[in-house]
């Protein structure tokens, strides 16, 4: 079983999805709170849509390598991730140079970018080669909200996708341990795969190195 930790911030679903990933390939964290925040601090992309800045694939995926795992970055589109979060200029700026550094030190170091519809077959595929999948969600299908969320990916069935959610907003009667394997329909999934208007999709594959 992967797994679960709950993120200790608003912002940093993306780092706690990946120290979960981590702890199952055996390479827990000493202080997992501590290291939280310094994966954010390196993967984030400055802005989003408000508050803290969010973690984008390229950056989590540029911290999964750093971190010793086997690393492949799932993106549907070669433009620049969320830009159309930050209404201005200066700020699509930043985060554009940001992701492009990110790129250039995957492509340095031999980090395959996938530039293609990553749907749930693809997803299973990895799943049953042993890799577990960090995926960007749009929690709408779930509360409301239209928010890019990371979750982590760790078994599928021909009905459900089942993932850790790191999220520490539970509701009222749940609890952690029900965030673990959480069952979502695979149609519910594939709706919620994906963020903003254009849909764009990211996951970074995670796989013992």
């Amino acid at each position: 079983y992967v797994p679960m930790l709950t993120q200790s911030t608003e912002f940093t679903c993306g780092p706690a999805s990946l120290l979960m990933a981590m702890d199952y390939f055996g390479r827990p964290s000493s202080d997992p709170q501590a290291e939280e925040l310094e994966i954010w601090r390196q993967a984030t992309t400055i802005y989003m849509t408000s508050g803290h800045g969010g973690c984008g694939p390229h950056g989590l995926a540029r911290a999964a390598y750093q971190r010793g795992l086997k690393v492949r970055v799932e993106v549907n589109t070669e433009q620049p991730l969320f830009v159309d979060s930050v209404r201005q200029e200066q700020k699509k700026t930043v985060m554009q140079r940001i992701q492009q550094a990110d790129m250039t030190y995957l492509r340095e170091h031999d980090v395959p970018i996938v530039v293609r519809d990553y749907d749930v077959n693809l997803i299973k595929v990895d799943l049953s080669q042993g890799c577990l999948i960090m995926a960007l969600i749009s929690t709408y299908q779930f509360d409301g909200i239209r928010a890019p969320h990371w979750v982590l990916i760790c078994a599928a069935d021909d009905d459900f996708i089942y993932i850790n959610d790191p999220d520490y907003d539970t509701l009222p009667w749940e609890s952690p341990t029900e965030r673990q394997y959480l069952p979502v329909p695979i149609s519910t999934f594939s709706k919620a795969f994906g963020y903003g208007g254009r849909k764009q999709k990211a996951a970074v594959v995670l796989c013992a190195n």
